[in-house]
């Protein structure tokens, strides 16, 4: 995916030392919020309109491009990926039942 893939370009070239510590999540920060904006912005939509079987296959296509998103040293710099990926699994679970319901 394309936002993934900025946040992997925002990373600087570091020879010397960790490319997941703080200094690094500053530099790709905009570009980790923008996924987390374009990853959650369907799930309101979904579940607004109740179409239950779209959101089931965007959630399962979305969830693979979420877990690519990088994992920082510290642990409060992974919040939008952990929320973007707990989301999903929300809607997931949530269109599973109400599609059979």
């Amino acid at each position: 995916h394309k936002l993934v893939k900025a946040i992997y370009k925002a990373v600087p070239n570091s020879r010397f030392g960790s490319q997941r510590d703080d200094y690094c999540y500053a530099r790709c920060a905009s570009a980790v919020a923008a996924a987390k904006t374009a990853l959650l912005k369907p799930v309101t939509q979904y579940k607004a309109c109740k179409q239950w079987d779209v959101a089931l296959a965007y959630a399962e296509g979305a969830l693979p491009i979420a877990r690519e998103m990088p994992q920082w040293d510290h642990e409060n710099n992974n919040s939008a990926r952990n929320g973007v990926i707990e989301a999903l699994q929300e809607l997931v679970s949530a269109a599973r039942i109400r599609r059979h319901a």
